[in-house]
């Protein structure tokens, strides 16, 4: 971390009377922290502007069996010191009590970084520690105000959503406070994953105050998947995460510099050098009807006909992902990874490693697995001493030597099966708070959930030894650093509403990107298996949120000869994908794409309501801009977008890639037309 000065403040919280007659300040690069010491409270000042102000840190513990909760407070003595580039403030009273609470900051680039410290002379637990806690009204400048909720994770089809200030939110682990028109905002979010769920709540008022703030760490709600309070932290000193504070410009960009500085702490899995995935995913449309012979036949299809017209990854390569239910045995997996091999293409198979697929608890009586010396019963995570079931399944206990034991066994028989990628679902199971663990040094269902899937990531290697592509499924956004990808929304599968539920994650997600190397849009089907098919305006529509994610593993049946299965509508499928899995200029873009398309605006949803998608989102490659914009509605989007807000000036050549339609030259804004329920691509490219 690029830390270029550090300020720590240490606090006694004790019930003292005596005040101070003066404020107590530090410089930190732009950024002035503010201490005014009559109502112990922080001010944090970018660039001469107050960004935040009376922010009084609070925290609760249990200790000597009493609950202590604490707030703002009086002192008797303030101490100044500064050594090398650390300044501090020690602000103490002698009393018996002994608990001290320390608030620290330090810079990252231009962004502030606090966090809040409890420290005993004796042992104590805490499970709720507010580095920052605002109750007095803060004013936010603008027309267009908004706050950003971002949810855990991706199950049961959550959604961000784009707040007025007029209602009380809760988000996870960061938000963004911003004026949509000028784009200016303040971003605040935990930037560390080690121990805690944190959550920021935001009450806004009058759509441009904000009443309430306060960002903390020990969340547990509903969203979270929680039962029970969320876990303790125990001993001498206990730090709640460190949480950032950044004004921006932009508040995209801001997003991004939370992203990043994440990963500058905790770095993601970054050992795939294959470029954009591309390729099948089973699931989809066959789900549980897969089997060999369509496995092999859309192998086959992709590596003879799409790859010929582009639809591949760099130096062609392909993926195969093999799904749950796939019906195969160990013979047909190792012939299917040994043809896919030959061809250039990688074969994918499905885990889901914190769960138990068994229907009562009565089964829990067994062995966890042949030869095991546990029983399930043993190995299951359990609230209320009741056992946990999740989304149809017993969530297993992360740190149990059996679990680990049964993620080494499959991932060993993937191995050796052929397989260098795979999908691990579910994983959600694994982050819900317990009563307690296997491990009896982990304490919170974040430090299980660490141990556990740093175990299952080490066993996730090729015979040859290089690392497997981890594709996260159901996952919580964070931590991140066990997956090469992660899905960026639940189940979508090809109807415009679910290109538009699609795009609403990657409207409000995007910037996961900063940690994980692909947003995966999910399983894309062209022709599904209702009986009104997707119209081609769904398909581009579809197509468009997988090359704005930057990944694209279709999922319809290309199986002409399956006339047993009554999954999709194989002809049709083919048609499709010769109409628009053909296309070079769309190809190309799809190869091209690193990162996901930002939102052009992200306050302007398309039919007015909080959790519903943006319209556009823009992709810059050097000097090329792409703007894709997706119509959600039942009648043409027509407009023009000013330069200025795709970040564009001077003279640009506009061609739309999907229809091939070159316009004539602009200077200022963009004409658009978009058909009902369907998509276009624009390609801008300054000529001057």
């Amino acid at each position: 971390m690029n830390t270029t000065h550090s300020l720590v403040i240490f606090a006694l919280f004790c019930a003292a009377n005596s005040l101070w007659a003066r404020n107590i300040s530090a410089d930190l690069g732009n950024w002035k922290i503010i201490y005014d010491t009559k109502t112990s409270s922080f001010a944090y000042e970018h660039q001469g502007r107050i960004v935040l102000s009376n922010s009084q840190p609070e925290a609760s513990c249990r200790i000597a069996g009493k609950t202590i909760e604490f707030h703002s407070a009086d002192f008797d003595k303030v101490d100044l010191e500064k050594k090398n580039d650390t300044v501090c403030f020690i602000l103490s009273q002698k009393k018996d009590d002994f608990i001290e609470k320390t608030v620290s900051f330090s810079l990252y680039e231009d962004a502030l970084l606090t966090r809040l410290t409890l420290t005993a002379n004796k042992d104590f637990s805490s499970n709720y520690l507010a580095p920052i806690n605002i109750t007095t009204t803060q004013q936010i400048e603008g027309s267009e105000c908004r706050m950003l909720k971002v949810p855990f994770d991706n199950d049961d089809f959550v959604r961000y959503h784009y707040f007025r200030l007029d209602t009380t939110m809760l988000s996870y682990e960061v938000t963004a406070i911003f004026d949509g028109a000028s784009r200016h905002g303040v971003i605040i979010g935990s930037v560390d994953h080690d121990h805690w769920k944190s959550g920021i709540e935001v009450k806004g008022e009058n759509g441009n105050t904000v009443s309430k703030l306060k960002a903390y760490s020990g969340v547990s709600t509903k969203e979270t998947r929680d039962i029970l309070p969320h876990g303790s932290l125990y001993g001498k000193e206990i730090s709640s995460a460190t949480f950032l504070i950044a004004e921006v410009n932009d508040w995209r960009d801001g997003m991004e510099l939370f992203a990043s500085t994440c990963n500058s702490r905790q770095p993601g899995r970054d050992t795939w050098q294959g470029g954009t995935p591309i390729g099948w995913q089973s699931w989809g449309v066959m789900a549980t009807k897969n089997n060999f012979n369509v496995d092999m036949e859309v192998a086959d299809f992709y590596a003879e006909t799409l790859r010929k017209a582009g639809f591949a990854g760099e130096n062609n390569l392909q993926i195969m992902s093999i799904d749950a239910w796939d019906n195969l045995n160990d013979s047909e997996r190792r012939r299917l990874t040994n043809h896919c091999a030959e061809q250039g293409q990688i074969a994918g198979i499905y885990r889901s490693p914190f769960c138990l697929w068994w229907g009562s608890e009565n089964d829990l009586k067994k062995k966890l697995f042949d030869g095991c010396t546990y029983t399930a019963q043993e190995c299951v995570l359990k609230a209320n001493n009741k056992p946990i079931k999740y989304d149809g399944a017993f969530c297993l206990d992360p740190t149990h030597p059996a679990v680990k034991e049964k993620m080494t066994r499959e991932m060993e028989e993937a191995r050796q099966q052929g397989f260098r990628y795979v999908k691990v679902d579910f994983i959600c199971d694994g982050i819900i708070q317990a009563d307690h663990y296997y491990n009896p040094k982990v304490r919170t269902a974040v430090e299980a959930y660490n141990e556990g899937m740093a175990h299952f990531a080490a066993q996730c290697y090729c015979t040859d030894g290089t690392p497997m592509f981890i594709a996260l499924s159901i996952a919580p956004i964070f931590p991140y650093q066990y997956g090469n990808s992660r899905r960026i929304a639940c189940d979508t599968w090809g109807k415009i509403n679910h290109s538009e539920y699609a795009m609403n994650a990657i409207c409000g997600g995007w910037w996961t990107n900063g940690f994980y190397q692909r947003n995966d849009p999910d399983h894309i089907v062209l022709v599904g298996n209702d009986k009104v098919k997707e119209t081609e305006g769904e398909n581009r529509a579809r197509l468009t949120t997988g090359i704005a994610s930057g990944m694209l593993l279709l999922a319809d049946n290309y199986d002409l000869n399956d006339n047993k299965t009554g999954c999709g509508d194989p002809m049709l499928s083919y048609e499709r994908a010769a109409l628009l899995l053909c296309n070079k200029e769309i190809n190309d873009l799809a190869k091209k794409v690193k990162h996901s398309f930002r939102p052009v605006f992200g306050y302007r949803p398309f039919d007015g309501k909080a959790q519903s998608a943006d319209n556009f989102i823009v992709y810059k490659d050097g000097q090329d801009t792409f703007l894709a914009i997706i119509n959600f509605a039942d009648k043409t989007l027509e407009g023009t977008i000013p330069f200025n807000s795709i970040e564009l000036s001077g003279t640009c050549s506009i061609k739309e890639l999907w229809t091939g339609n070159e316009q004539e030259r602009q200077t200022t804004a963009l004409p658009y037309s978009v058909p009902a329920k369907d998509a276009r691509i624009y390609h801008l490219k300054q000529t001057q």
